[in-house]
């Protein structure tokens, strides 16, 4: 729906744990950067299991300043 690519995805959660204690729970997270064909922060929220993320939802922040 908001053409937001995997990998895009996966590099926000990555750079988000390098900062970050990550424990089994549900996360809210926005990205710093802008990304996608939007030119919008994108906001992911996931769940962290025992041995896998699961994304739940990922959509941009158009409410947010575009860059």
């Amino acid at each position: 729906m908001y053409k937001i690519t995997e990998e895009d995805i996966s590099s926000i959660i990555e750079n988000w744990k390098t900062k970050q204690m990550v424990f089994k729970g549900k996360y809210e997270i926005t990205s710093n950067e802008v990304f996608g064909q939007q030119g919008y922060p994108i906001k992911v929220v996931f769940s962290c299991e025992i041995e896998k993320i699961v994304v739940i939802t990922a959509y941009p922040l158009k409410k947010e300043m575009k860059k």
